[in-house]
């Protein structure tokens, strides 16, 4: 599977992660008990399976869903407006549109390092206040990393979010 090379540095990170696979069936139970009692949403590119999983977890909602296209192997927006479900286990899920493009238009490169939030406890500990965590001496985020306590590709990934956004502004 693409992408599962990443799921130690989420983990590193505090996030739960949940191998799940709404057509196997495995994982739903895991699933279900995040899902219990919160108002939580689903959310991620479009083709990817979000109201799938959903359908699975409670298969009396009987979502609409559509495979993804044979040629682009996308998905198509069958999900066009987002909704408010509760859910049998308790709580509430949001099935969503599929998201094509990510924008973080009103955001600076501070913003970004905040969203990082197995960074935050290592960015004030830079030797200059306004380090960019990349090349700059006595970086505190560097150091973390090299040490093991910060995943280099997180680092990688929020470093490019900050040049995206600082060539916007």
């Amino acid at each position: 599977m693409p992408g599962l090379n990443c799921l130690p540095d989420f983990q590193q990170a505090g996030y739960p992660v949940v191998m799940t696979s709404a057509i196997q069936g495995t994982g739903l139970e895991d699933v279900k008990r995040h899902l219990a009692g919160k108002l939580s949403v689903i959310a991620g590119p479009s083709g990817v399976g979000k109201s799938c999983l959903i359908n699975a977890i409670q298969p009396s909602l009987n979502l609409r869903t559509a495979a993804t296209g044979n040629i682009t192997h996308q998905g198509r927006h069958t999900t066009t407006s987002g909704r408010l479900i509760p859910l049998d286990c308790g709580g509430w899920v949001a099935d969503t549109p599929g998201v094509r493009r990510f924008d973080l238009l009103e955001s600076d490169a501070g913003e970004i390092a905040q969203a990082f939030v197995e960074f935050r406890p290592f960015l004030g500990t830079c030797r200059f206040h306004d380090c960019g965590h990349n090349s700059e001496p006595g970086c505190g985020v560097q150091a973390a990393v090299e040490a093991g306590l910060l995943s280099r590709r997180r680092l990688k990934s929020m470093l490019q979010l900050m040049v995206e956004v600082s060539q916007r502004n």
